[in-house]
């Protein structure tokens, strides 16, 4: 038995010798296995070995291949164990946080919005509110600051399902949360959590009715903690008027609405950037003045808009494609559109907001702008922008060529305009004192623009997206109340003749246009609604109670009658303008301009703001 172990003794000592061996000439060769870098693209889909040869390895120089190499890669993940030590560290953190802060303020059980603190005195994660753990580890619903609940409080409250125990992913009441975290490097007020779905809200809800951010370049801007002091108050007014829109963050909207008034004041006074305009303070104006005309009063609206206005001059925004501009050639392509998008929004904004009334004076005038149209926004969010004409173009050459919604509404927009000197024109006519030979050149040049841009609108557009698109509906809307205000001016001249009653019948014409359209409003949903599109409907309401019962057709009663049937009718009102009068009960709820706009039909109707059918509304629309 001895000698028959003596052979596997010595064969375990020769396999033994042998693994040293290779480890000695391993260890003295000291050769790396491969090349350092990326293998290329064709051998990682094939999972071949790569020689990392640039510009070419060996097998693609082989096999006659293009050799494609990729150094951006993601980083891979965390290694195996990464995260439970990580979330072991929180915790310890988090432990130790909690004890300390209990020896200095009691701990709270709900979770509540605190409206009394600042916004600029909390962090990230804190905003507007003190996060603190529920008695059944769940959260509690928010609480309004005011007094009073939201109408559509009851609806929200119904639709949200409360957080059970075992739906939370981990139980807060077995631990508090870390204190509020300090502010931002530059002082400014941090982003909160909570207000990060406001982003979404604002491009869903917002930017279709002013397309002047882009979506890339705000996203990206927004991961930056160091972020100016001005593009965090174009965040601020973002969300601002995305609170005004929405129901879900109603009672944040006046916390929200002071702090980004406050930050906009603060620049004006400000005396280390006293000489640049930047283009966010402009965008932050135009959009608080939309929360103004919305939510606060026309008047302050007005102040809003004026600033914006006047910080869009000193920035020349309105010569932005003037010959010699050097901003052409600093600024990237996207960052050049957004500056034309934005001084249209402040273009249509000046027109809008003189519909209510005609004797306030225009800021921007046609003839001083150098500024191209805007281009596509597909175009503009992927950052290849297409380069369009120039307004001056389209309307002395009355060309139809199809335009982008923003282009289409800034024509409309000019064509409004000039219809107030036009208004003016006709009431020297009716006293004698005009030319009725300009007037009437005049007059044919106007309803030509009109028709044309209808046209274009028909022609481009078809019916799903004026229903779908909000700023197509406006500027449909907006045509066909300009075709109003063009018959109503040749009405005021009190001639008698065939052209008279031709302007009635077609001003009838465009008023119903717009009370159908009005009833197809309920598929772009109220909160999606142009803020001023209540001035078309009460153009459409007011005309259509001057000529109740005339040019009535079959089909048009029949459409009516079907109407009536399913909503509440007011005594005043005959079926063709109800469709108006009941969209603009909708939108008052939301928006004040809706609301003066019934106040002004109340005075030919009284009683209409008391209707009970105003009263009954029922949430379900939002």
């Amino acid at each position: 038995m001895a000698q028959a172990k003596a052979p596997s003794t010595r064969r375990r000592g020769s396999n033994s010798s042998n693994k040293s061996n290779k480890s000695n000439i391993a260890a003295n060769n000291s050769q790396p296995r491969q090349k350092p870098g990326v293998a290329c693209e064709e051998c990682r889909k094939r999972k071949l070995g790569c020689s990392r040869d640039f510009p070419s390895c060996e097998r693609c120089v082989t096999s006659g291949l293009v050799c494609l190499y990729n150094t951006n890669r993601l980083p891979r993940g965390p290694k195996k164990g990464d995260m439970s030590a990580l979330r072991s560290r929180v915790m310890n953190s988090d432990r130790r946080l909690s004890l300390d802060e209990t020896e200095d303020c009691p701990r709270l059980n709900p979770l509540t919005i605190n409206t009394d603190v600042p916004l600029t005195s909390l962090g990230d994660g804190m905003y507007a509110m003190h996060l603190v753990s529920s008695s059944d580890g769940g959260f509690s619903q928010f609480s309004s600051p005011s007094d009073h609940k939201s109408v559509w409080d009851n609806e929200i409250q119904a639709q949200q399902t409360p957080l059970t125990p075992a739906q939370a992913p981990l139980d807060l009441s077995s631990f508090s949360f870390p204190p509020t975290p300090t502010l931002a490097p530059n002082g400014g007020p941090s982003i909160s959590l909570l207000l990060r779905d406001e982003d979404t809200l604002y491009f869903d809800r917002v930017h279709p009715n002013v397309p002047m951010v882009s979506q890339a370049s705000y996203f990206a801007q927004s991961r930056d903690i160091y972020m100016s002091p001005q593009k965090q108050c174009l965040q601020y007014a973002m969300w601002t008027l995305a609170t005004a829109l929405s129901s879900q963050f109603d009672n944040l909207r006046d916390t929200l609405y002071n702090e980004t008034t406050q930050m906009l004041l603060s620049f004006d006074v400000s005396e280390t950037d006293m000489g640049a305009v930047h283009i966010e303070q402009v965008q932050a104006w135009l959009l608080l003045a939309y929360y103004d005309f919305a939510r606060v009063n026309y008047r302050r609206g007005w102040v809003s808009a004026g600033r914006a206005f006047r910080l869009s001059q000193l920035a020349r925004l309105h010569e932005i494609d003037k010959l010699g501009n050097i901003q052409l050639q600093i600024q990237s392509p996207t960052q050049v559109e957004e500056s034309r998008r934005t001084f249209w929004v402040a273009y249509c904004l000046d027109r809008f907001i003189n519909q209510k009334d005609e004797s306030l004076p225009l800021t921007f005038v046609q003839e001083t702008i150098c500024t191209r149209l805007p281009s596509p926004e597909p175009a503009f969010q992927s950052g290849q922008p297409v380069q369009q004409c120039y307004l001056s173009d389209v309307i002395s050459s009355n060309d139809q060529r199809p335009l982008p919604p923003l282009a289409e509404c800034a024509i409309i927009a000019t064509i409004l305009g000039k219809l107030r000197s036009h208004s003016q024109l006709s009431a020297e006519v009716k006293h004698g004192l005009g030319n009725l030979t300009d007037f009437w050149s005049r007059h044919e040049w106007l309803d030509r623009m009109i028709m044309s841009r209808l046209k274009s609108l028909s022609v481009t557009y078809p019916t799903s997206s004026v229903i779908t698109d909000p700023m197509v509906f406006l500027s449909f809307a907006l045509a066909q109340t300009a075709l109003i205000h063009l018959c109503k001016a040749m009405e005021s001249t009190e001639m008698e003749c065939e052209a008279v009653l031709t302007s009635q019948r077609r001003g009838i014409d465009a008023a119903r246009e717009i009370s159908n359209i009005s009833r197809a409003h309920e598929h772009i949903g109220y909160f999606k609604a142009n803020i001023f599109l209540p001035y078309s409907f009460f153009a459409a309401a007011s005309y259509l109670r001057l000529y109740p019962d005339t040019y009535d057709t079959d089909e048009w009663v029949q459409v009516m009658n079907d109407f009536q049937a399913k909503e509440p009718k007011h005594p005043c009102f005959t079926n063709r303008e109800q469709p108006c009068v009941y969209a603009l009960r909708r939108m008052q709820v939301f928006n004040n301009l809706a609301r003066e706009n019934l106040c002004l039909l109340d005075q030919e109707c009284p009683g209409l703001s008391n209707s009970p059918s105003i009263l009954n509304l029922s949430p379900t629309f939002f």
